[in-house]
């Protein structure tokens, strides 16, 4: 498609813009270059169910067949990275859940390390009062 066929097909610049959710000087840019770029010719194509079409050739030479080729190539490629990316990240979720285990695991046996070291030192102190009850009776005796 061309810019003239946008316009014909809109009415204006300001209402391609509008549906694009762009601005009327951006879209005012693709007339003064005579061309619509082709990421915005598929927007196009998609907003009027095929009644604009993507233009055959762009003013680099680029076949709008060999750009479709290209685009699913490269969404072939963006979903190859993409179940890459899950499958990293399912991998990297059981590391973190063995990893909590353990944490879990040391922290319970720090906990129960914590109540031993409490009940020592109660009994150090009951060992304390203990000893110091002798004394003083040990010295009451002399």
């Amino acid at each position: 498609m061309n810019i003239k066929e946008a316009l014909y097909f809109f009415g204006t610049q300001s209402e391609i813009a509008r549906q694009l959710g762009l601005t009327r000087q951006y879209v005012s840019k693709w007339v003064v270059d005579g061309e619509i770029p082709i990421v915005w010719q598929y927007a196009l194509e998609n907003l009027t169910s095929g009644k604009l079409i993507i233009s055959d050739q762009n003013k680099w030479g680029f076949s709008s067949i060999r750009l479709k080729k290209l685009h699913e190539s490269m969404k072939e490629k963006i979903k190859c990275e993409i179940d890459n990316q899950e499958k990293l990240k399912i991998k990297l979720n059981k590391k973190l859940e063995k990893f909590e285990s353990v944490i879990n695991e040391k922290t319970q046996k720090l906990i129960e390390i914590k109540q031993k070291l409490e009940k020592l030192e109660k009994f150090k102190k009951d060992l304390l009062l203990n000893l110091k009850s002798l004394k003083d009776n040990d010295y009451n005796i002399d």
